[in-house]
This record gives structure tokens, sequence and C-alpha cells, in this order.
């Protein structure tokens, strides 16, 4: 006896009329005209501790070189990017409703129970949004947002919240290598040494927490690194890049300008 090959699901009919089509092109078009100036707009000059993982990429955000153009938009990447968004909101919002003085203001923090090592303590801070604090440093250039910051026993943690879809979010056994590097440069500029991720799945809401400690000598590496990103601006070199096939550079927006810099 023979069996016939399951066919791919077929996603059913997208519209039943004229107005139903042309709504939905209204739409897309809408998402396509907003992504593509998220996308494309010229970063700030400074260091993104999201990107930290790769100097030549700093190099070109310090320069103000503008991103790649990219004639087309990722549609699944940018929802994705939305949910984990409204995730962030919903944990930030349940701590501090429940934890109380757990859960401790980034700028008092800052300002009054911990300064940060970075002289003479050049910096701003701001709300962005309703529990995310926007910190920006200006020597060295760094401009970043803080999930939270919390007292445990004592101690402070930076908190960071990474959301992950299904799959990668089932085999975690430890903080992912690109995230460590982007906390070591928070902790760094915070004065912090220990750190708690949070990874929450996108598809059903569960939970991993790990813990990464930071030690003086590893935030003093940070600092260095930073500075030698600064002098290959000053002196026009472009930094080592990543090696070639390395899955950062996947999703990098400043391929064709890497290129041209060898």
């Amino acid at each position: 006896m023979g069996f016939k090959p399951i066919e791919p699901i077929n996603n059913g009919v997208k519209f039943n009329s004229t107005v139903s089509s042309n709504f939905i092109d209204l739409y897309k078009n809408i998402l396509q005209d907003r992504y593509s100036l998220q996308e494309h707009h010229i970063h700030s000059k400074t260091f993104a501790p999201s990107s930290f993982r790769c100097d030549r990429l700093s190099f070109f955000r310090l320069r103000g070189i503008q991103p790649d153009a990219n004639p087309s938009i990722d549609f699944s990447l940018e929802f994705s990017a939305m949910l984990g968004t409204a995730c962030h909101q919903e944990i930030q919002r349940n701590l501090k409703e429940a934890i109380g003085d757990q859960w401790v203001d980034v700028a008092t923090f800052l300002t009054v129970v911990h300064k940060p090592p970075v002289e003479p303590y050049d910096y701003t801070i701001r709300n962005s949004g309703e529990l995310e604090t926007q910190i920006e440093f200006f020597n060295p250039p760094v401009k970043f947002s803080c999930d939270g910051i919390l007292k445990i026993a004592g101690e402070f943690y930076l908190l960071e919240i990474k959301t992950s879809e299904y799959q990668s979010f089932k085999v975690l056994k430890e903080p992912k290598p690109q995230h460590i590097d982007q906390i070591k440069c928070y902790c760094s500029l915070l004065n912090l040494h220990k750190a708690l991720v949070l990874y929450q799945d996108r598809l059903y809401g569960d939970l991993k927490c790990y813990e990464i400690t930071v030690t003086d000598y590893e935030m003093n590496e940070i600092f260095q690194r930073m500075y030698y990103v600064m002098d290959c601006v000053k002196n026009n070199i472009a930094p080592k890049r990543l090696d070639k096939g390395d899955y950062w550079c996947k999703y990098c927006n400043y391929k064709s300008t890497c290129k041209q810099w060898g």
C-alpha cells in the first residue's frame, strides 16, 4: 500500500474581496515605510553594547557611516522584535510592582548609590518609555538602554531581558556568547560585577535565567577595546573584522561597507 506525502499546510485565503485585498496592501506598505526608516537611519556616533562583539561595526558607528541600503524588509524579524519589546515591558512591570525595594531606580542608582567608574562621570539619563532607562556616556561615547537593576541579598545586579524563538530557547543551557559581550559592556559602564540574564521563549512564555560575574580585569578589557576603536577612528584605520562566515555577520547592516574596507 502506498502513502501519499503530506502536503504543506495551506495558509488559507488571505482576502475575499477587492477592498480586503487593497487593505492588506495598504497596511503592508505602512509597515514597509516604517521599518525602512528604522533600518536605514544614521546611528548616533556612539558604541552600542548590543553590537559590541564586532569592533569594526563599532568603528562604522563612531564614524557616522550610514548602514547599507536594504531593498527588502524581513517582516518576520520585525514582528519578533515587536513581540520582544512587549515581553520586556511585561516582565519589567511585573517585577517593579511585586518586589518593592528590590527593584532599583536606575537614575537613583547612578547618581546616589553607585556612581560609575567613567571619569568625569559625564553622562545623561532619561526615561525611555514607562520602565526602561536610556543612558548616554560621552567619554567613551556609549548609548544604551538598561532593562533594570535589582538588589538581592544586599548586592546589586544588572537585569538583562532577552527573548528567543522556541527552537533556540529549547536547547539553551547557558547565556549566549553575544549576550555575554553585551552584558560585560553594561556592567563595566555601570560598575556592576553581577548580572542576571532572563530569557523568555516568545512562543510559550517559558523562562530561563543565568547569573554572570564580571571581574575587574574584564571591565578593564572592555574599556581598552573602546579606546582602541576610538584610536582606529582617529587614524582612519578599520579594526579587524570578525572571521568570515561568523553568524553575527548575517544580520549586519554594514556588509557592503565592510567589504570595501577589506
